[in-house]
């Protein structure tokens, strides 16, 4: 009998602390007061570093009561054969522990969408869902399991499609989960270029057409790292006719110590 794989952390020690205490005390700081968690049906957060980006992401996904499965969708950083891919079984691990794969809701993804491939080596240096993954498992310490999706290109149509798809996968699970995209939605810009691009984004979010959003990215140079990740979100929230958004904050690497020639933008948003 094969033994379903398990997808070991790869910048741990790098990007967040690998010492399980040590991470639990640094998303509990960046945390501090937690309020009353609510639900959503999506969410977009940061994924670089810790000291750049782990307050935003971690105050964000704190704001939300997170259930058992969470759909990770985030970009490609190294070489990959295939535009977007996901795994189909094991597990993602962190120092906080083992995710497994929600196998059901992979499937009928794997049945709904040709082009999403099975794809581990892809996921195996890749830091855009292990990152998020960390404050996943902090805030829901039990019972967690998650589809990783990587998108190793910006494409519209196999975002909008991908959207569809977990709208229609969701309903049939007939249970709350949680989709999250993982973006830096600008990068290798100044600190004052990067907020502004950022809240440029975040505007076209807030419209909840993804074809907005698409426009937006491409104007003045942008370089959002997780592109199709946000718009397969946008397609998913705008078929199941999502309401709200909060922005929870914009932040740059450059106000916690990061280059400010050369900055990443962030933003923190949640769908109800």
């Amino acid at each position: 009998m094969a033994v379903a794989a398990v997808r070991r952390p790869t910048v741990a020690g790098y990007f967040y602390p690998f010492d399980p205490t040590a991470l639990r005390q640094s998303l509990s700081h960046y945390v501090g007061e937690q309020s009353e968690a609510l639900p959503a049906k999506g969410v977009v957060v940061p994924h670089g570093s810790f000291q750049h980006a782990g307050s935003l992401m971690a105050r964000t996904l704190a704001r939300i009561a997170i259930p058992p499965i969470c759909v990770l969708l985030g970009p490609v950083h190294t070489p990959t054969a295939w535009k977007w891919s996901c795994l189909e079984s094991g597990a993602y691990a962190t120092p906080l522990g083992e995710s497994p794969v929600a196998e059901t809701l992979a499937a009928a993804l794997l049945k709904r969408c040709a082009f999403l491939s099975v794809d581990p080596a892809a996921h195996a240096a890749e830091h855009s869902l292990e990152v998020p993954l960390t404050a996943l498992q902090w805030l829901r310490p039990q019972g967690l399991s998650i589809v990783p999706i990587l998108a190793g290109a910006d494409d519209p149509e196999a975002s909008e499609q991908l959207g569809k798809a977990l709208a229609a996968a969701i309903k049939e699970a007939a249970q709350p989960v949680l989709v999250l995209a993982s973006a830096d939605l600008a990068q290798f810009v100044d600190k004052a270029r990067a907020r502004d691009q950022v809240a440029a984004l975040v505007q076209a979010i807030q419209s909840g057409d993804a074809s907005q959003f698409w426009m937006a990215s491409r104007v003045r140079g942008m370089q959002p790292c997780g592109a199709s990740a946000v718009a397969a979100l946008m397609g998913f929230t705008q078929a199941i006719n999502a309401g709200t958004m909060d922005v929870v904050d914009i932040d740059t690497s450059a106000d916690h110590g990061g280059d400010p020639d050369s900055a990443a933008g962030y933003a923190g948003v949640i769908i109800r």
